[in-house]
């Protein structure tokens, strides 16, 4: 395969969101209020990318392995099919396979590193739930939705974890911090989580008639179209509620013309992929509100960027 190949199958771009996610939650959130209290960080900053690299290790396999479970309902959807080979599909499986070899060993000598033992249970762990959402799960209503949200979410949260010893530290010192902290962070991670969860429920509906000739019983296929309408609508309006309520009781701690830059955008587009999932009736309608959802993902990176102080 071409280098060009493996960067669609592996979604280059996806996982530049995900590296740029956990450094930004490091750069702005968390060494400030570890700052302000005079706390060093738990780990070094070289340990940091090797943590911002298995993250991405493990998410380019969930690409690669989804790619390989999916090719029936992809092609039946009109998907742009990136393994049609076998070639292509044996070099998908060693590129999986040697990837996540690659990982493990990173997370085993982030364990060692850091003297944190337990990257060595959730290497595998992460791998093996990416693995069976796309040969189980994402064929399932909702669970596979659900994990997925949890996964980008989880993309975050990860760095919280890693960081537990020092944020205990800051929660026993500084708790005031710590409540900020506390705050800005769980209203990144609802963001991720519900905006996250919004588009992959439009996504089954842009792919019904695929899932069901392939026999998939996703939430669209077991409900019928009109209540996965009428729950993904839901889904976006309390996405907007939360977004909108945690831009205002957090407005303090961001720039004002981020606050904007931020609110006007996300506003717009949840309103712009609501009202289109409302009156879509075919899957080239559903991709439309399907794109402009993982637009207002990306835009999550500029709540971190807009962040004044902690």
């Amino acid at each position: 395969m071409k280098w060009t190949a493996v960067l669609r199958l592996i979604r280059a771009p996806n996982l530049l969101i995900v590296a740029l996610t956990q450094w930004l939650i490091y750069r702005q959130v968390i060494l400030p209020a570890l700052s302000a209290a005079g706390i060093g960080p738990s780990l070094a900053l070289n340990e940091r990318l090797y943590l911002i690299l298995v993250t991405v290790i493990i998410t380019a396999g969930g690409y690669v392995i989804n790619d390989l479970s999916d090719g029936k309902a992809d092609k039946i959807n009109g998907r742009k099919i990136l393994l049609s080979t076998l070639d292509q599909r044996r070099y998908a499986w060693w590129l999986y396979l040697s990837s996540q070899i690659l990982g493990f060993c990173l997370a085993l000598f982030l364990a060692f590193h850091s003297g944190n033992r337990l990257w060595i249970g959730l290497y595998p762990v992460g791998v093996w739930l990416l693995y069976v959402y796309s040969t189980t799960l994402k064929r399932l209503p909702f669970l596979g939705n659900v994990l997925i949200a949890l996964f980008c979410a989880g993309a975050a949260a990860i760095i919280w974890f890693a960081e537990r010893g020092a944020l205990g530290q800051l929660h026993s010192s500084m708790p005031e911090v710590y409540l900020r902290f506390a705050r800005i962070t769980g209203f990144y991670l609802g963001f991720a989580f519900l905006s996250t969860l919004f588009r992959e429920m439009v996504k089954d509906l842009e792919d019904e008639a695929g899932d069901e000739q392939a026999g998939y019983r996703t939430a669209v296929v077991w409900l019928g179209t009109r209540p996965m309408k009428q729950l993904t609508v839901l889904t976006g309006v309390l996405f907007f509620l939360a977004f909108s309520l945690g831009m205002f009781y957090l407005e303090d701690n961001f720039r004002k013309e981020w606050l904007w830059f931020t609110f006007i955008p996300v506003t717009l587009l949840s309103f712009g992929a609501i009202w289109q999932v409302l009156k879509a009736n075919s899957p080239k309608e559903f991709h439309q509100p399907s794109t402009l959802a993982k637009v207002i993902m990306a835009l999550g990176l500029l709540l971190l960027l807009g962040l004044k102080h902690i």
